[in-house]
């Protein structure tokens, strides 16, 4: 697939923002990027746009993650214009993905694994002063305003969270 500006943006413009929350709460976590979850038993894998780690942070330090006992925490990021859900992320469900970013038609969506399916949720999980709606808006808000100026507004819209 080849990835263009309208797609790179918006996951990385989400992904800084997730490390900005997580930092200014002092959420320890690993950022993965786009890396690669297989599990042969399964014969699934997948790569997100973007993966990250809050859960077990600590315990895998300083070793490979293993997707067979290392879920990982993270969202996933999609904008494509014309594409609906998949299958409501099966394959994130079969790793035991807890939590699921989506950006889609200019908007985030938070889902919640519950029960081997997902579910829209109000708030992130692991990031839980965060909700859907100021995910979009902080996107909104990042296409008007210079990198500086809007790592700063997050930064300090966070600290108010504390």
């Amino acid at each position: 697939m080849v990835l263009s500006r309208r797609h790179e943006e918006p996951n990385r413009d989400l992904a800084m923002l997730v490390q900005l929350v997580a930092v200014e709460l002092d959420i320890d976590f690993h950022q993965l990027g786009s890396t690669t979850f297989k599990r042969e038993h399964l014969q699934k894998g997948f790569e997100p746009d973007s993966a990250f780690y809050f859960a077990r942070v600590s315990e895998t330090e300083g070793r490979e993650l293993d997707a067979e006992i290392d879920p990982p925490s993270g969202f996933d990021h999609r904008d494509r214009r014309d594409q609906p859900l998949p299958e409501p992320f099966s394959h994130f469900a079969a790793f035991g993905v807890p939590e699921v970013w989506r950006y889609h038609r200019s908007r985030v969506t938070f889902y919640r694994l519950e029960g081997g399916r997902y579910v829209e949720t109000l708030s992130s999980t692991a990031l839980s002063p965060l909700t859907a709606e100021v995910a979009t808006r902080f996107l909104e808000e990042r296409l008007r305003m210079r990198s500086p100026q809007w790592v700063r507004h997050v930064r300090e819209w966070a600290r108010q969270q504390r």
